[in-house]
């Protein structure tokens, strides 16, 4: 099952299925249509949330000890 993270094939497949039906529609405005079905106010805003969902959130990392040796200030420790 797609989520918002398949907003560009959703919205490549909107496009392809408007076009058998003789609609043109441009690709930007089909990722702007797919945004507003994801309740987000323009792509722009739906991009930004796919990218924050495929980040890897900073706190999430293990935090392993042998690293934070490595990482002391010779001059202050």
């Amino acid at each position: 099952m797609r989520d918002f993270r398949d907003a560009k094939a959703m919205a490549h497949a909107l496009r392809d299925g408007l076009k058998a039906k003789t609609v043109e529609v441009s690709h930007s405005e089909c990722l702007e249509l797919i945004a507003k079905a994801f309740d987000c106010g323009s792509w722009n805003v739906l991009s930004a949330r796919i990218e924050a969902a495929q980040s890897p959130q900073p706190e999430a990392r293990p935090r392993d000890p042998r690293f934070r040796r490595l990482l002391r200030c010779s001059l202050c420790g």
